[in-house]
């Protein structure tokens, strides 16, 4: 009995140490757990927005949207004006190149004595209006002005594009300042001038290529159906 007390000792070291190493027989060793370093969802690197870029276009390219509204209007209507420029709608900047995110197309009827704006933004009708087509100081138009808006250059005679104009106007504005432009407006009239020492109105369709006009005051006038710079009369 003695002997036995003696032993009971050992053998409870015996099986404590075979159970802590895992080594004994039938008992499988039990794997540790790996710490797994887990990033907080405000930890996550989270994808830059990308600012959406502009939709844009040329004078031309977007004309024909404009023209089937104004068809649409009155079976009479003739393109007056278009106006563009490099100042996108979010107020950034667009090259210089003749390209715009918004036109405006301005139409006249005179059998109606009205005016029609249409405005295509990303290649796509903006908004239109009517009003009515008075003079400068709005009082109704007389004969006179009736004929002033009478027997202008029709759409098809528009050649030149506005790209084709900055691609012109641009360089010329360069060699002036030697400076990139960096604020650029683009107005084509198709109107008439008055000759007075002819006595006579003579039609004029051109561009008018403006920059900056309180830094780099500059402005191209070309034949919007030739191309030809020239001074406007």
């Amino acid at each position: 009995m003695t002997k036995l007390r003696t032993l009971l000792p050992w053998a409870v070291l015996v099986v404590g140490v075979t159970v802590l190493s895992g080594c004994g027989p039938g008992i499988t060793p039990t794997k540790k757990p790996i710490a797994t370093l887990m990033a907080r969802p405000s930890q996550i690197p989270q994808p830059t927005a990308v600012k959406p870029i502009a939709k844009v276009g040329s004078a031309l390219e977007w004309y024909p949207i404009a023209e089937k509204e104004a068809i649409a209007w009155q079976n009479d209507a003739v393109l007056h004006s278009v106006v563009g420029g490099n100042i996108a709608m979010d107020g950034s900047s667009l090259p210089c190149d003749g390209r715009a995110e918004l036109w405006t197309y301005s139409f006249v009827s005179v059998a109606t004595q009205k005016k029609l704006t249409v405005s295509v933004q990303a290649g796509a009708l903006s908004s239109k209006g009517e009003r009515a087509l008075t003079r400068v100081d709005g009082q109704p138009l007389t004969q006179e002005d009736l004929e002033f808006y009478s027997h202008l250059y029709l759409s098809s005679d528009w050649k030149v594009d506005s790209t084709q104009a900055a691609q012109v106007s641009n360089p010329l504005f360069k060699a002036k300042y030697n400076v990139e432009p960096r604020l650029i407006s683009y107005v084509m009239f198709n109107t008439k001038y008055l000759d007075f020492v002819n006595n006579k109105a003579t039609n004029w369709m051109y561009w008018v290529i403006s920059y900056d006009p309180d830094k780099y005051p500059f402005q191209v006038t070309m034949d919007a159906r030739t191309g030809e710079v020239k001074e406007r009369p």
